[in-house]
């Protein structure tokens, strides 16, 4: 049975995942994918990479990019370090823009990284 994914998001009481996807016959689903021994120390890649690749959930998140997430996994650990959704959102969005004013040919690799 193949899927298709239309939403995703994230719960901070108790975390989860939450996929809201399309199956084959046309029926919308909702799947919610709990997250567990996660905390404000947890690396988010680590940890997007660790739930898509997971047997019980990988049909489902093919649709899903590894990027979005780890957007996701970034947001619950500002809210586990007590940050507000607004202040999280700004600065994931500030991390992952670019300034088109800088020159990179000036920087070193370290932060290019």
């Amino acid at each position: 049975m193949s899927y298709k994914a239309r939403r995703c998001g994230v719960r901070f009481e108790p975390p989860a995942i939450l996929l809201l996807y399309e199956t084959s016959e046309g029926k919308s689903r909702q799947r919610i994918m709990p997250i567990r021994n996660f905390s404000k120390f947890s690396d988010c890649s680590r940890a997007a990479e660790q739930l898509k690749n997971n047997p019980r959930h990988k049909q489902y998140l093919e649709g899903a990019s590894l990027k979005q997430l780890e957007r996701l996994y970034k947001l619950l650990k500002a809210h586990l370090n007590g940050e507000s959704l607004e202040a999280s959102l700004k600065n994931i969005q500030r991390e992952e823009s670019i300034d088109p004013e800088e020159d990179l040919n000036k920087l070193d690799d370290k932060e290019l990284a």
